[in-house]
């Protein structure tokens, strides 16, 4: 059976380890992907993440929540992230430390962090569906302690991964939104419903191109 797995770290600064999941904040200031595009992989990288701020704020404005800010700093942390989860997928990262120390090497001090990751989905859409339908994520994107956010995308061999930052706190700035140290860690990787099958839908697309450019037509 194919799993897509996407997780989600709150950060409380309150609490050590083992703690229950905490909703943390996030800061996602539109208008900022392109902006920063230097540290995508693509433009289409970067577009994208702009794609994935905007429905974002959309997600917040239907609950009467402010609109996020997209932080430059929290981008380039994202984005780190974005890559190192093609090998290692977990909110540890690949030399063992926690995800959130790759805010720490951006200059950020936090209040408040968490990180929502994915792969798998071929689409901001897609991939918004899917935390959305997750408890633990969708806490997150919809923090009344948000301020800033920052939205990573990498690709590799067909597979896109995501990373969402959500921190409050200093060392962060960011734009206009576009309008429509405690850690906890939560992860969810149930699939139900319809963000499951997309999610699936869209796995298995990937997996028959790959097959089809060796030579293997097994998919209708």
């Amino acid at each position: 059976m194919l799993k897509k797995k996407i997780v989600t770290i709150a950060a409380a600064l309150s609490l050590c380890f083992g703690a229950a999941a905490a909703p943390v904040e996030s800061g996602l200031a539109l208008g900022g992907a392109r902006a920063y595009a230097a540290v995508y992989q693509s433009d289409t990288a970067a577009q994208y993440a702009e794609q994935v701020a905007r429905l974002v704020n959309e997600q917040r404005a239907a609950q009467g929540l402010a609109p996020l800010k997209l932080s430059d700093e929290l981008c380039d942390a994202a984005n780190v992230r974005a890559k190192e989860i093609r090998s290692v997928f977990s909110h540890t990262r690949p030399n063992g430390k926690s995800c959130f120390t790759a805010l720490k090497e951006k200059g950020i001090s936090y209040t408040y962090a968490a990180e929502n990751i994915a792969y798998g989905q071929r689409t901001p859409e897609a991939v918004m569906a899917s935390w959305m339908n997750s408890s633990g994520h969708r806490a997150n994107i919809l923090s009344k302690k948000a301020e800033y956010i920052g939205i990573g995308v990498a690709y590799q061999n067909g597979t896109y991964y995501w990373t969402q930052f959500f921190a409050s706190g200093k060392g962060m700035t960011g734009n206009a939104a576009v309008e429509p140290g405690t850690q906890t860690t939560a992860s969810d990787n149930s699939c139900k419903g319809s963000t499951c099958k997309a999610g699936k839908t869209a796995y298995l697309d990937t997996v028959c191109q790959i097959l089809k450019r060796l030579g293997y037509n097994i998919c209708k």
